[in-house]
C-alpha cells in the first residue's frame, strides 16, 4: 500500500508540474492598424477672354501687327493643401510656309508686381496659395509687334502656359526656396 500511494504522490506531483508548466506558456498579442493618409496638391490653369473670367479664351485668327489680345492666365488651388505656384511660358511663331519666325515680336504683359521671372526661366508666384485661391494674372494680354512684316502674314502664333506647383508645408518661406519641383 505504501508502494501504492508512493507511486501515487509521485504521479500527482508529475501532474501538477506538468499543469503548472503549461500554464506558464499561455501568452497574448494584439495588432494595432493606424492609417495615415499623405496630402497632395492639385492646380488648374485657366486662361480668359474677359477680366471678370468668365469667357474661355479661344485662338483668335485675323490678327495683325500692332494689334492687342485679351489673355488672361491665372493658376486655381483646386486641391486641399496650400501650395506654391510656379509657371513657363513659351511663345513661337511659325510662318505659313512653315518657317520659324521671332516669337520675340509677341509681347506679353507680366504682372511682375505678384509672379518673378527667374533665370530658370520660370516665373514664380509671390504668395502661398490656399485651397480654393486663385493667383493674379500671370498677364492679360498679348501684344503684335507693329514691326511684324509681310514674312508674318498668314503665320501662326502659340502661347503656351505650363504651370507647376508644390506643397508650402514644410517646404521653404517662399516658392524659391521650395523644393520638390518637377523636373522639366
Amino acid at each position: 500500500m505504501k508502494q501504492k500511494c508512493f507511486v501515487l504522490s509521485v504521479l500527482t506531483i508529475c501532474i501538477s508540474l506538468i499543469a503548472s508548466t503549461t500554464l506558464s506558456y499561455f501568452n497574448a498579442d494584439d495588432t494595432a492598424r493606424n492609417v495615415i493618409t499623405t496630402g497632395g496638391v492639385e492646380i488648374s490653369l485657366w486662361e480668359w477672354a474677359d477680366t471678370a473670367g468668365t469667357i474661355p479664351f479661344e485662338s483668335p485668327t485675323d490678327v495683325m501687327p500692332g494689334a492687342s489680345v485679351t489673355k488672361i492666365v491665372q493658376v486655381e488651388n483646386t486641391g486641399g493643401n496650400a501650395a506654391w505656384i510656379r509657371v513657363s511660358i513659351t511663345k513661337n511663331i511659325t510662318g505659313a510656309d512653315e518657317d520659324i519666325l521671332d516669337p520675340e515680336l509677341v509681347e506679353l504683359n507680366l504682372n511682375t508686381s505678384y509672379w518673378t521671372l527667374e533665370e530658370d526661366g520660370y516665373l514664380y508666384y509671390h504668395a502661398s496659395l490656399e485651397p480654393g485661391e486663385v493667383t493674379e494674372p500671370v498677364f492679360t494680354t498679348v501684344h503684335f509687334d507693329p514691326a511684324m512684316d509681310n514674312a508674318y502674314k498668314n503665320a501662326t502664333a502659340t502661347v503656351e502656359v505650363a504651370a507647376q506647383a508644390v506643397q508650402t508645408d514644410n517646404n521653404g518661406v517662399c516658392a524659391l526656396d521650395a523644393q520638390g519641383w518637377p523636373q522639366a
